[in-house]
């Protein structure tokens, strides 16, 4: 960037710094004219959908939620639509008073409790029947929602579309693409991957779309309010099908739902909603798979966008649980049907697999990847960022010998030719010195992570070797987690 693009784009940032302030003493101001009270207390939530600022205000005797709209647009459609759902006997916050002109509204406060709050204590298997139980009342809150709120809603007044269509579902696959594939710089072909697509989007459009669909029907947008649930964040709902929703809550990641649980709670919604799903079974069954399925893509790419591009944790951590949940999906589909997104999915685990912070709180993981320098060297997407990276060119190539070439570098033949060069010894065991100096600081300094990158020409021989001869020699180390990752290694 010029010293000039770097000036505009802090004057930008600090333009919306002062807007956010401005904004933020309108929906106390709100608050105060609303309730006759002075607020007390003022902090920003973080919103579901990230395209808004949501505040609490509080007072000794009463407490709001101002939601804070980027356009005038995306205020008057949830205004809209929580007037719908007023109507139709779906109960969500009531909106106390709004400000059209800064596009803010004054809402009822939801309250703290949301389903996943609520649920996530729920692990112990004693308590899994309540945990249940609270799934299918969401289930049973889903049904009243898409059914009745269809009867009265104008989707020609729903914002950014108006119902699921091919280019919608293009988007969501694009938004996988773009935003976690190439975030993490997985190769693909993207023609046969856009064949995938198509099928996809294809068996989703056979699906009837005649239901209301909220489009992020989760449970962190689900809250439990003296004994009643309500549901936020709708401002994106439009017309599809009935198992979207459904499906968004069954398969999400984080809910910790396992699969004979997703099955019970796929039959109970299955059994209430059967006077609208008329199809055969077998098709209801495909239609909640394909559901899943693009559903999950779309949700890999948001935490590819939120988890490694913008660095937020929570969204990082879902990633190897949802790339899982979408290989079982594709199995159950048949997975012959999708190839290629199968093959972008693996590619994806395995460098996901280390891009993701350990879960062992207070060990220290080293995370070992080989590379081609010809594709330049790999982002660094963790959240600790910098580490080591050790170029392997100076080392004889055993590419350039053709009984060699086709063979990866750990082949004992690779091994011996490398191992052959004078120059070997003095290069690993220096790397060695480094990494083991480095190791024994981090774990005095109760460090949780340390990245090293080796990379060669074409990434297949020499930066392989490289790598695995220095996993070898931490694994004696029985105090740290050392995971190998070999980039131009087939999936």
């Amino acid at each position: 960037m010029t010293i000039s693009e770097i000036r505009a784009s802090g004057s930008a940032k600090k333009d919306r710094r002062e807007d956010l302030t401005q904004r933020t003493l309108s929906a106390v101001s709100l608050f105060r004219c609303y309730f006759g009270d002075e607020a007390t207390e003022c902090s920003a939530v973080q919103s579901t959908d990230g395209k808004k600022t949501v505040l609490k205000i509080k007072s000794e005797k009463h407490s709001a939620a101002a939601l804070l709209f980027s356009s005038k647009k995306e205020a008057e459609v949830f205004s809209y639509i929580t007037d719908i759902f007023i109507k139709s006997g779906v109960r969500v916050p009531e909106i106390y008073f709004s400000d059209r002109e800064k596009n803010i509204l004054l809402c009822e406060d939801a309250g703290e409790e949301s389903l996943f709050v609520k649920t996530s204590s729920l692990s112990e298997t004693t308590e899994r029947h309540i945990f249940m139980s609270l799934f299918t009342k969401a289930l049973d809150f889903l049904r009243l929602m898409q059914t009745e709120v269809a009867k009265r809603i104008d989707y020609s007044k729903c914002w950014p579309v108006r119902q699921f269509c091919r280019k919608s579902v293009s988007w969501d696959l694009d938004y996988f693409k773009y935003c976690f594939l190439r975030l993490l710089n997985i190769s693909f072909d993207e023609s046969s991957l856009d064949k995938d697509f198509i099928r996809l989007s294809s068996l989703f459009m056979k699906i009837p779309q005649e239901f209301f669909v909220h489009r992020d029907f989760q449970s962190r947008n689900l809250f439990l309010k003296n004994g009643e649930l309500l549901v936020i964040d709708y401002a994106g709902g439009r017309k599809g099908p009935m198992q979207y929703d459904a499906t968004s809550l069954i398969h999400q990641t984080r809910a910790a739902i396992s699969k004979e649980e997703r099955e019970k709670l796929i039959d109970y919604y299955v059994k209430i909603a059967e006077s609208e799903l008329m199809d055969k079974p077998s098709f209801v069954r495909e239609g909640f798979l394909v559901c899943a399925l693009l559903r999950l893509l779309q949700n890999l790419g948001a935490y590819g966008l939120r988890g490694f591009h913008e660095q937020k944790t929570r969204f990082k951590n879902c990633v190897i649980q949802a790339i899982e949940n979408a290989l079982g999906i594709i199995d159950e589909l048949d997975k012959k049907s999708f190839p290629h997104i199968t093959e972008a999915l693996k590619k994806s685990r395995n460098a996901a697999f280390l891009l993701v912070p350990s879960t062992v709180e207070g060990s220290l993981t080293v995370r070992i990847k080989s590379f081609s320098y010809k594709k330049g060297i790999p982002r660094d997407l963790s959240v600790h960022g910098g580490g080591f990276v050790f170029d392997c060119r100076h080392l004889s190539n055993p590419g350039r010998i053709s009984r060699l070439a086709h063979l990866s570098g750990k082949d004992p033949l690779i091994a011996h030719f490398i191992e052959k060069d004078p120059r070997f010894d003095l290069f690993m065991g220096n790397v060695r010195e480094i990494i083991h100096s480095a190791v024994e600081n981090y774990l005095e300094r109760g460090f949780e992570h340390l990245d090293v990158f080796f990379g060669c020409t074409g990434g297949r021989h020499r930066s392989v070797f490289c790598a695995e001869k220095l996993k070898e020699s931490l694994l004696e180390k029985k105090e740290l987690k050392v995971q190998l990752f070999h980039s131009e290694e087939e999936a």
